[in-house]
């Protein structure tokens, strides 16, 4: 077992833990977080958007961490590589994502809170995932070559 395979089980729990609270928060009236009265329609609208926005946030981002923290328990090699990348891209997103705000304009050529977390939470995974498979495929060939080095076989017979 490598050092990082501990440390991503652990992420990985907490990152599906984490959607698990998402989907808490973005259904906040449902599980009493938020006051509705349906009988005298009274709703709480603006804790119900608050929550929303905090909800999806986290269901789209711990999704994609999950789905990166699963794929380098696969390759665990990657680790390292992944690492670089991360430490520099997941606050950069935090940052962005927290400057976004819904648009008060019917029609408006910003994108919605939604679609931003969607398009860096997307992002974030297809670079992963295209670091995962590099470190993979870079260090896959040169484990086959230690294994035919000259000299291997006489040491094996002996």
């Amino acid at each position: 077992m490598s050092k990082s395979n501990p440390f991503l089980l652990l992420s990985l729990g907490i990152s599906i833990a984490m959607i698990a609270l998402g989907y808490i928060f973005a259904h906040a009236s449902a599980f009493g977080l938020c006051h509705d009265d349906l009988a005298r329609n009274i709703f709480d609208i603006y804790c119900d958007n608050f929550y929303w926005y905090i909800g999806n946030a986290l269901i789209y981002g711990m999704s994609a961490l999950a789905i990166v923290f699963f794929a380098l328990l696969l390759v665990p090699k990657a680790f390292s590589w992944w690492w670089k990348f991360a430490i520099w891209f997941v606050p950069l997103d935090g940052f962005i994502l927290i400057g976004v705000r819904p648009s008060d304009a019917i029609f408006s050529l910003e994108p919605s809170p939604d679609e931003m977390y969607l398009l860096f939470s997307g992002l974030y995974v297809v670079i992963s995932l295209i670091i995962i498979i590099a470190a993979w495929l870079w260090r896959k060939p040169s484990m086959e070559l230690n294994k035919n080095t000259p000299g291997r076989e006489s040491r094996i017979l002996a």
